[in-house]
């Protein structure tokens, strides 16, 4: 994934990002089935956009506020048993509670920044 050049495009992607972790789990499978990849794949790119956003922040494109948003999503990934595991499968993406408390921090992420940037 190459980093996004313009702000706009910027937000969107990570907008893009979040939606994607924040849909629900039938959702999330049907892509992972269409694509042909794991569950861990789900949380790369957030991982991508998390160094992006990190970046953006150093250099000044991104506020401290708007950083935080998106590591507090980032922060529960990590907090969770590595892949692979019980945790990293289709049925538990339905099931697993710390799935659905990650599902809900993406879609508070995702409100709070669209806001964020509708003001600016």
């Amino acid at each position: 994934m190459t980093m996004p050049d313009d702000q706009a495009q910027f937000r969107r992607w990570i907008l893009a990002v979040l939606e994607g972790v924040a849909a629900d789990s039938i959702r999330q499978v049907r892509y992972l089935r269409s694509v042909g990849v794991g569950v861990d794949e789900l949380v790369l790119e957030l991982d991508d956009a998390i160094v992006t956003a990190q970046a953006k922040n150093r250099e000044g494109r991104l506020t401290d506020e708007e950083l935080e948003h998106i590591e507090r999503v980032g922060d529960h990934v990590d907090a969770m048993p590595p892949s692979p595991g019980p945790l990293w499968t289709e049925a538990a993406l339905g099931e697993a509670p710390e799935w659905r408390e990650l599902r809900e921090l993406a879609a508070e992420a995702h409100t709070a920044l669209t806001k964020l940037w509708k003001e600016n």
